[in-house]
């Protein structure tokens, strides 16, 4: 007579595969979040290099350990792509919502580096930035520039 597999409570919660969609990037505390929805409409957040190159509204397979406590782990690194999600307003939405991302992001990059080559710009006029923008030896990016020109009209 064989006795019944019971779990010991030290053991390791069992991986599922689940499918999550990737909706972009958040922006906060000057850390730049990737966001995945799970397979229920809960956003995941992840920090760092989570794959290369994902494609907003992309779905993809993902190994998830969920614990007792309520944590999750996901192996996004090694998710697999099972194609794009079927809602083209979502993934409009996502990708709006991206791009806003990117470029604050971008527009706050731009201001630290141009306080820290210049010093103080309270006092400066618009014409007086573009100025020293123009010398920098990189030149921006478009968008850059207009949402540093932005920051510098702020009230």
């Amino acid at each position: 007579m064989s006795t019944p597999d019971i779990p010991s409570p030290d053991a390791e919660p069992e991986s599922v595969t689940e499918t999550w969609t990737y909706i972009g990037r958040r922006y906060n505390a000057d850390e730049l979040i990737h966001v995945f929805l799970d397979k229920t409409g809960k956003e995941r957040l992840f920090t760092g290099k989570v794959m290369a190159h994902p494609g907003i509204g992309a779905r993809y397979s993902v190994k998830v350990t969920h614990s007792d406590e309520g944590r999750v782990s996901a192996g996004i690194s090694a998710a697999q792509y099972l194609g794009i999600h079927q809602d083209t307003e979502a993934i409009a939405a996502w990708r709006a919502d991206h791009a806003a991302v990117e470029t604050n992001h971008q527009r706050d990059l731009a201001a630290r580096r141009f306080a820290r080559d210049n010093g103080d710009v309270g006092d400066l006029t618009f014409r007086q930035a573009r100025e020293i923008l123009r010398r920098q030896p990189t030149p921006l990016r478009r968008g850059t520039f207009a949402a540093l020109s932005e920051w510098l009209l702020r009230p």
